[in-house]
């Protein structure tokens, strides 16, 4: 555990080391006093070199990383089949703000490979005088410690499916708390999609649900939940969401 725990802090370090160094590229402009420094006209000679060779090696550093923790996380399926699983979720409940209420259905899915994750939901809200649906389509990179650990960070799109077609980029973060061997999974979530053409939040989205397994096979898990749900969309009233259903786990 502990090697697994060291491995993950250094691939995050070296990765937010790249990010550092792509913003900060190019960003000494006016605060050098070279006026008295002659400049080097040998044209053989690229300034950049040093910086090209820095960067290609800490990103084959970085891929040698993931690929040890790819490759342990699957390993470890065997004792913990969650690490490779499609789970379906099939959830619907009631969604009340300051002017009106809805019935909304949320089924998503979601195919786990290790670190990695797709992760797919559908949001459907409805009630007399008419409905609304959005689509969130994100890929996930998961920290896995054991069974009792999971965090899920991710990036992806919501999309309005209305006349307007509308399209956001989103964030995403995530953990399931599984205690008691997994028999009981808590699972807070935090959504945040953004509207960059006037750089204002589109939605904003905070959960939790908390589940108990009822079922349990080889191949088979399954969980019966509730949960809630604070929802703030910036051009209309905020939501807050009762929601209940099964999480389905197939290993």
């Amino acid at each position: 555990m502990k090697k697994l725990s060291s491995l993950i802090l250094i691939l995050l370090f070296i990765t937010g080391n790249l990010f550092a160094q792509k913003t900060n590229d190019g960003g000494s402009s006016g605060g050098n006093n070279d006026g008295n420094t002659p400049k080097n006209t040998d044209k053989n000679t690229n300034p950049d070199t040093g910086d090209n060779t820095c960067m290609n090696t800490a990103l084959s550093i970085t891929g040698i990383l993931f690929g040890a923790y790819q490759s342990n996380l699957i390993s470890s399926s065997k004792t913990n089949p969650s690490v490779t699983s499609f789970e379906i979720l099939l959830h619907g409940g009631t969604a009340t703000s300051t002017t009106d209420s809805y019935i909304t259905v949320l089924p998503r899915v979601r195919l786990n490979y290790g670190a990695l994750s797709g992760d797919v939901r559908y949001s459907y809200y409805t009630n007399e005088n008419g409905s609304t649906s959005f689509l969130d389509a994100l890929a996930d990179f998961n920290i896995i410690a054991g069974k009792g650990f999971k965090m899920s960070i991710g990036q992806g799109i919501m999309y309005i499916l209305d006349d307007t077609n509308q399209t956001y980029h989103e964030s995403y973060i995530g953990m399931d708390l599984g205690f008691k061997d997994r028999k009981i999974l808590i699972s807070p979530e935090f959504r945040l999609a953004y509207d960059w053409s006037i750089k204002k939040p589109a939605n904003s989205e905070l959960s939790v649900r908390g589940g108990y397994k009822i079922l349990s096979k080889s191949k088979f898990a399954a969980y019966a939940n509730i949960g809630a749900a604070y929802q703030y969309m910036y051009d209309s009233d905020s939501k807050t969401i009762m929601f209940g259903g099964l999480d389905i786990f197939i290993q």
